[in-house]
């Protein structure tokens, strides 16, 4: 009699604990900012799943950073930023374009608050500035936001 054991084979070694904490803490946030901008679910998951190995390849040079979570976002945004992005461009989208071009601390700030779903406290440590330092940014990035897309709105330009 032939049966199987009711233990899934481990394909390949096993991660770093550290790691794992990470990925887990850090995945649905990094979903949800590759959704912002990517053609599809499909192809969000694909990016996320090509920043955790890139990660994954730089972890001890991540865990000797200041904010290891910050470094991550930027191998994130790399691999974002070589993506095919949506073909139709929301008001939204342009607006948070342009507030990325003019003032990217709090353009981070707002697509950790609001995008990613942190709170300040997290979007404070994950970019190493100081509580009210992300509130205010995160209200100065609205601010701008909001300016963007009455305008569009109206078809005004700045």
């Amino acid at each position: 009699m032939n049966r199987r054991s009711p233990r899934v084979a481990q394909t390949g070694p096993s991660l770093p604990l550290d790691f794992e904490a990470f990925l887990t803490q850090w995945h649905q946030p990094f979903l949800r900012l590759a959704l912002q901008s990517l053609t599809s679910t499909a192809a969000a998951e694909q990016a996320v799943l090509h920043a955790a190995a890139l990660i994954y390849c730089h972890w001890d040079r991540l865990l000797a950073e200041t904010s290891p979570a910050l470094a991550a976002l930027d191998i994130l945004d790399d691999v974002l930023a070589g993506r095919p992005r949506n073909r139709t461009v929301s008001p939204l989208q342009a607006a948070l374009d342009d507030l990325e071009s003019r003032s990217p601390i709090q353009a981070r700030c707002v697509r950790l608050r609001h995008l990613a779903n942190l709170s300040y406290e997290n979007v404070a440590s994950t970019l190493n500035i100081e509580l009210g330092a992300a509130k205010a940014h995160t209200w100065a990035g609205l601010r701008h936001l909001s300016t963007q897309l009455e305008l569009h709105q109206t078809g005004t330009t700045l």
